[in-house]
């Protein structure tokens, strides 16, 4: 009764209609499985059974094969909304029925009456079909039974007709394993259900932080804006200054009086800019602490790790304003010390096994601006949660390496190492893990560079971007 007064509130039709897409976006694999499956029935049965009867089985499941084929590819131009959304998962639910008796009808179709070894083999593959089902059809809360319960009673039934011990206890057996499955279905069902109910209901809170996004890039826009002002009034100084010095002691006294007034309101302007970047920090960590807040209610150790992620990043770049903030020069933040402090902190916030992770860095002592500091930041902060996540696993501690540095071509480069137990080489372009793919994106489309992992021990990456202007 809770899940589906959420599911109300979330909206009932967008979910169903969520779910009965993505079952018939499965079909494919369940078609090519019923395939599969029947060729090698076929060929393991074919001289165990009349030819007749194989044959008439056989084009029983091709037939059935190429009618949903045909059915998929209609639906493929339709779009399932949320007002059709109970007549397509009725659809389906009936869809699944037609294979599952298909499947059944073996049980007396391609049965071995006198072979238990055969008879072993049918109920595994039927067994097997029904393990699938329990996985991919589950999207739907009838989807299960809706296949397996015509696929596997008829071979508890032929099961339980024949003499024997034997005959007996594997009739029980497919009957416990239909159950069984059954409960494992739903389940899945129960999972996926959270994980589309969690969803609709952080709308607002997605919403609230695109709208937060949003004000961030204003501010920055101010910020750079500001900046650009204070470094015209800082040429306009120099020039005035210039002049000045050319010409009789009157003038000086003016050229002083003007000054003093500049200066002071670029302490003004350089006021507003701190302020800007406290303020910034300050609304960041409030969204965090939001986010932290809203995990706590959550139980499901997949989407609590996407909550800690979002954090780190978060946090990530809240440390970039604050150490703008602590900066003398509002422009630019040393890149040494803000990758120890974020690695550090990371690192801390590792509960498990942080006291045997050593961490290693040589930087150089530049002071970048924070179009760079940014995506820099952001991009160590995945690899190191990376490596806490996946890396150092067994709790027997580990080392994290990074090296910082300009090399001889004006080039940037970026190498993060861990003696983890490494991954294969991966390509990039076809990378589907968001941590990686937004260091991809960062590297490529924010900074203009490129990645390329490095085989060997642990893992090992090498970015190298040029800076911007130079």
């Amino acid at each position: 009764m809770k899940n589906k007064l959420n599911a109300g509130a979330a909206g009932h039709n967008e979910i169903l209609a969520l779910q009965a897409r993505r079952l018939y976006d499965l079909q494919p694999a369940g078609m090519l499985m019923s395939f599969l499956n029947a060729i090698i029935v076929s060929f393991v049965l074919r001289a165990a059974i009349p030819r007749l009867n194989l044959i008439i089985w056989l084009s029983a499941v091709m037939l059935m094969i190429v009618i949903r084929a045909v059915l998929l590819i209609r639906l493929r131009s339709i779009k399932i909304g949320p007002e059709s959304a109970e007549t397509w998962a009725k659809r389906a639910i009936a869809g699944l029925i037609f294979p599952g008796l298909i499947w059944g009808s073996s049980a007396f179709l391609i049965f071995p009456g006198n072979s238990p070894e055969y008879q072993v083999f049918i109920a595994f593959v039927l067994g097997g079909m029904a393990a699938g089902a329990a996985a991919t059809f589950a999207q739907l809360k009838g989807g299960y039974p809706a296949f397996s319960v015509p696929a596997l009673v008829p071979l508890a039934v032929r099961f339980f007709l024949l003499p024997g011990e034997f005959h007996i206890a594997m009739g029980i057996m497919v009957t416990l394993f239909l159950a069984g499955l059954w409960w494992v279905s739903l389940r899945n069902y129960q999972v996926n259900l959270t994980g589309l109910l969690l969803r609709f209901e952080n709308r607002k809170v997605i919403e609230h932080l695109k709208r937060t996004k949003q004000e961030v890039d204003a501010l920055n826009r101010t910020l750079y804006q500001e900046i650009e002002a204070k470094q015209k009034a800082e040429s306009e100084l120099r020039l005035h200054q210039e002049r000045l010095e050319a010409t009789v002691d009157v003038r000086t006294e003016e050229l002083k009086k003007y000054r003093d007034s500049l200066e002071g309101i670029i302490e003004q302007k350089e006021i507003l800019l701190r302020e800007l970047y406290h303020r910034t920090k300050n609304n960041m960590q409030v969204i965090s602490s939001l986010i932290g807040l809203q995990s706590a209610s959550v139980s499901d150790g997949r989407i609590l790790q996407m909550f800690r992620d979002t954090i780190n990043r978060i946090q990530a770049m809240a440390l970039v304003h604050e150490k703008l903030y602590q900066s003398s020069d509002l422009s630019s933040v040393n890149m040494k010390e803000y990758l120890g402090d974020l690695a550090n902190a990371l690192i801390e916030s590792n509960i498990q096994g942080k006291d045997n992770i050593t961490f290693k860095l040589e930087a150089d002592n530049l002071p970048l601006p924070i179009d760079v500091i940014m995506p820099c930041g952001l991009i160590i902060n995945e690899l190191i949660s990376n490596s806490l996540k996946y890396a150092f696993t067994g709790g027997g501690g580990g080392e994290i390496r990074i090296s910082f540095h300009q090399k001889e071509d004006g080039k940037m480069e970026i190498i993060y190492a861990d003696n983890g137990p490494g991954f294969a080489l991966i390509d990039f372009k076809e990378i589907k893990t968001l941590g990686l793919k937004l260091v991809n994106n960062l590297v490529t489309k924010q900074l203009g560079g490129d990645i390329r992992m490095v085989s060997g021990e642990g893992a090992e990456f090498h970015i190298r971007f040029r800076l911007p202007g130079r």
